[in-house]
């Protein structure tokens, strides 16, 4: 094996989440990591950790396409207040979380407005209902039977969007 090197700062950062890990596997992986980046050789750490060394190749593989920016995960999100809050943003700091903000005014590109807008369409719209319960099995029914609608949703719910230069 090449010889794989950590530095201070990604070991400090390794143990950080290693000490914060909950799921046990996870927490091997990282020690895995963290014993090759300190010089340990693939057998000592599978001896160590009680796994094979096919694992421990699988394991660094996975830690070289995306260190720690491969477990983080990315919200979008609109522009609410409430998410776009200074408390929530300090609050996130230090985390692998990463929040992503949309465009204001274009609810086009929240997928649950569209979402959202079709259901409208489907059960309110033009539709009376002589009874609470009946409204009620309708909106269950239309989540119940999503498959009812795929089609309709697939062309609704895309990413393939028009961009008009200097519209």
């Amino acid at each position: 094996m090449t010889d794989f090197r950590l530095t201070d700062k990604e070991l400090a950062a390794l143990k950080a989440a290693h000490r914060k890990q909950r799921d046990r596997r996870l927490a091997d992986r990282i020690k895995a990591i963290v014993h090759l980046g300190s010089g340990w050789s693939v057998s000592e750490v599978a001896h160590a950790l009680l796994v094979d060394e096919k694992t421990i190749y699988h394991w660094l593989e996975k830690y070289q396409q995306g260190g720690e920016k491969a477990n983080k995960i990315h919200i979008y999100l609109d522009n609410a207040s409430y998410y776009v809050a200074r408390w929530l943003k300090e609050k996130l700091k230090g985390t692998k979380i990463v929040l992503h903000y949309l465009p204001c005014h274009s609810p086009n590109l929240n997928w649950i407005e569209r979402l959202w807008k079709f259901f409208k369409k489907k059960i309110l719209y033009n539709t009376y209902y002589a009874t609470f319960e009946d409204f009620l099995l309708a909106c269950k029914g239309f989540f119940r039977c999503r498959t009812k609608y795929k089609e309709e949703l697939r062309s609704l719910l895309t990413e393939k969007f028009h961009l008009y230069e200097n519209a």
